[in-house]
């Protein structure tokens, strides 16, 4: 069964539109598509039936119920949307949510509410007394924190919240997710002799998913240096020069940094050979594998923090 994503995308493509096509019909911006379409977020059930209608697919469709694109909906598939996810009438979850998942989406949506009331203690104590040491960090980061900052900079952007109040949330989550970390129980793989170094291009100042990618990189045995962002092409050849790097990791969450990111790949890869690590590039900015690979040059592509998690053996085959 393919996931909700893969079915949007192919139903978009086969309407030949653009996510930026979609995005406008839709009444939003162009990353929630995508975003939507790499399964890092869900349409509630309303933005869903819009997505259907103008894509002309059935629900069934989209939620991998049904193989027929039809857009003629049953009454019986009408009756099962409700709330911000999709269920059936025994309210079970659609079948690519395990009710964990359910379970850390709905922690999202009190622990974003505390937040937004200014319950900084509350929103806390709901983190800390929900987690047991079995749920991996990464997945608090993925269906509870990251989404959470997502919506919390588009409240940023539409107005409908203060600087001060992003930098509270996000530096409530930031002290959150350090708490987790030295309290985690599942151990990390035997240190291997890969060294990795992210850092962010450019201007872009969105430093959290890259601070998780970190995490990932940590689990499965390699030695990390995370640099932050503004560091001179100068700096980084003396700093491979004395450190065997083999992996330069960059996150771009604004496409207004692309460019930055571009050139950054681009400077990097006009030094020595010898010192020179391999490059690779995510973040929601970077839609698809050949966007990083053939519009930024970048050697490695990872559309989300899991697929990397899953992905980094192979990585590591070709590096070795």
């Amino acid at each position: 069964m393919t996931d909700f994503g893969t079915r949007l995308k192919l139903a978009r493509k086969n309407k030949k539109m653009t996510q930026k096509d979609l995005a406008g019909l839709l009444g939003v911006e162009q990353s929630t598509i995508s975003n939507y379409e790499k399964n890092f977020r869900f349409p509630v059930a309303s933005a869903l039936r819009d997505i259907a209608d103008q894509l002309d697919v059935s629900l069934d469709y989209l939620l991998g119920r049904s193989e027929e694109e039809s857009s003629s909906v049953s009454t019986e598939a009408s009756e099962e949307v409700s709330g911000s996810f999709l269920e059936d009438r025994n309210h079970r979850p659609p079948a690519f949510f395990t009710q964990a998942d359910q379970d850390l989406r709905a922690l999202k949506e009190t622990f974003f509410e505390h937040l937004k009331q200014g319950d900084l203690h509350e929103a806390t104590e709901l983190i800390l007394n929900h987690h047991d040491g079995e749920i991996k960090l990464l997945d608090y980061y993925e269906k509870v924190f990251g989404p959470t900052l997502e919506e919390t900079g588009a409240l940023w952007a539409s107005g409908e919240m203060s600087v001060a109040e992003e930098h509270m949330i996000s530096s409530v989550i930031d002290k959150l997710m350090t708490r987790l970390e030295s309290g985690k129980s599942d151990t990390p793989k035997e240190a291997k002799p890969l060294t990795a170094v992210l850092m962010l291009p450019g201007a872009e100042e969105h430093e959290f998913p890259l601070k998780m990618t970190v995490e990932v990189f940590k689990h499965h045995g390699w030695k990390t240096f995370y640099l932050g962002r503004s560091i001179p092409v100068s700096s980084l050849e003396d700093f491979f020069k004395k450190m065997k790097v083999a992996l330069l990791v960059l996150s771009v969450t604004l496409s207004r940094h692309l460019n930055s990111c571009e050139a950054l790949i681009r400077a990097i890869k006009a030094l020595d050979p010898e010192i020179r690590p391999k490059i690779m590039v995510g973040g929601s900015a970077v839609e698809s594998e050949a966007m990083a690979l053939n519009q930024l040059g970048a050697d490695f592509y990872f559309p989300s923090l899991q697929a990397l998690d899953q992905g980094l053996d192979e990585i590591e085959k070709k590096l070795l």
